[in-house]
């Protein structure tokens, strides 16, 4: 897997073991074939596929697995991503009211960001 990161410089193997951990992902993960994936490469897969508009015919190409083990080890991971941490990942309106939302822009206004109606950032 030292390959895969280097070929992909956006994150160290160490920093993919410190993603791996922060998300509690299992120490493996299992297709619904009976594959197996170590989560330090399911992440991998996972980053790869969402890092990039690539088909999973490209990363096969690119990686040498093939598109059928990408898929489903992807798809296992974004699930238990979605499952374990859903709660961060969806709009929740009683938390995010107006008027908490106002605050947030006013904070980030008085930061001297050049919005005036900026709650939130994306990267």
């Amino acid at each position: 897997m030292e390959t895969l990161v280097t070929r992909d410089p956006s994150f160290t193997l160490r920093e993919i073991m410190q993603i791996a951990q922060q998300l509690d992902l299992p120490l493996y993960f299992y297709g619904d074939n009976g594959i197996k994936e170590h989560r330090r490469d399911a992440l991998c897969m996972l980053l790869a596929r969402l890092a990039r508009s690539k088909s999973l015919a490209d990363l096969h190409l690119e990686f040498g697995w093939p598109p059928e083990r990408i898929y489903r080890i992807v798809k296992e991971v974004r699930n238990f991503i979605y499952r374990r941490w859903r709660y961060l990942l969806t709009f929740d309106a009683e938390q995010l009211t107006p008027e908490k939302l106002r605050v947030f822009g006013d904070v980030v206004k008085n930061k001297g960001a050049p919005l005036t109606n900026c709650w939130g950032f994306v990267d």
